[in-house]
């Protein structure tokens, strides 16, 4: 198995060249949906894509997408934008997802809009249209690969609530575990059952 794990921009060595910083990662440029960060994030998924498919050992026809929080967003939006370039979606407790409800029910990102909102009152109407392309909920039904979501029950951050307005859109064959105790980080046994998934599927009857 070859394993890619990628900084998008404004993450880890990727710094070097967009560094909004936290807060206000998630604000960099959101007037703007051509300039938005997450835009470029999601592009930088789909160029990691790209750089998989020129490498002569890579088995194309068994590619997963996989990763929690930030990364189970970009794992539904890189299934999404690359339908017939990806095999399996695994997304844990994921990010990203139906903005309207998700300024609601946790404290943030929702908190830090709050601010933002407050400083800039006219803008709310642009931040939500350019939220809307990014939000996983809108891009889960171009899905057409099988899907394996974990869920935290007690999870402040990404709360159930948000992880299946995504799930709850998604048209291929799917299936979600859920850990009742678990909070933001899952348990060692969803690590267990995603590479479980990925073996049957990849590997059937071995």
């Amino acid at each position: 198995m070859a394993t890619l794990i990628l900084n998008i921009r404004g993450h880890g060595n990727s710094r070097d060249f967009i560094n909004p910083g936290f807060p206000g990662y998630m604000q960099h440029m959101v007037e703007d949906k051509e300039l938005y960060i997450y835009r470029g994030a999601y592009m930088d998924c789909l160029r990691a894509l790209d750089f998989l498919y020129t490498q002569d050992e890579i088995d194309k026809s068994r590619i997963a997408v996989e990763g929690s929080s930030q990364g189970g967003a970009l794992s539904f939006a890189t299934a999404a934008l690359a339908p017939d370039r990806v095999s399996l979606c695994i997304p844990g407790v994921p990010f990203l997802s139906d903005f309207e409800d998700y300024f609601q029910v946790a404290h943030w990102p929702g908190s830090e809009f709050k601010k933002y909102f407050e400083q800039y009152p006219e803008s709310r109407k642009t931040v939500m249209e350019t939220l809307s392309y990014i939000d996983i909920k809108n891009l889960a039904p171009w899905i057409k690969v099988p899907v394996f979501m974990g869920v935290g029950l007690v999870d402040p951050t990404c709360p159930p609530h948000i992880n299946f307005a995504a799930y709850n859109q998604v048209s291929s064959s799917k299936e979600y575990l859920i850990f009742p105790e678990a909070g933001h980080s899952l348990p060692p046994a969803y690590s267990e059952a995603k590479y479980t998934f990925i073996k049957n599927h990849f590997f059937p009857g071995k």
